[in-house]
């Protein structure tokens, strides 16, 4: 009888301890969800402003790239906040450099791009 006594005491005391410990840890994931930025657009060639399918886009500094759609439109998300060096490549087309692109936490940014012919 006192074993089971001692074994709800401590279940009481210590429940609400681990509970508050696995609402703080969500609470941080939730926060990490929250705080990465999707940036979207579509890329277009600079003279005809006809979309340029499976152009590549490219972010330097987090290594991360995606192509852009048969309507020319792209998407990257979970991009963390910060200043990047974002690249466009297209065959028969001059490599566009975005240097110092500043993402903010939890807005989407639009970024619409231009590619010249060679």
């Amino acid at each position: 009888m006192k074993k089971n006594f001692i074994i709800a005491l401590i279940s009481v005391f210590l429940l609400p301890v681990a509970y508050n410990g696995y609402a703080e840890g969500n609470k941080e994931s939730k926060e990490a969800v929250h705080s990465t930025t999707t940036i979207k657009g579509k890329i277009t060639d600079a003279n005809t402003t006809e979309e340029l399918v499976c152009a590549r886009i490219y972010i330097e500094e987090a290594g991360i790239s995606t192509c852009s759609d048969v309507n020319g439109n792209y998407e990257i998300k979970s991009i963390s906040p910060g200043k990047y060096n974002i690249k466009v490549e297209y065959l028969s087309y001059k490599v566009k450099s975005l240097p110092n692109v500043k993402i903010t936490s939890g807005n989407e940014e639009t970024l619409n791009i231009q590619l010249e012919s060679l």
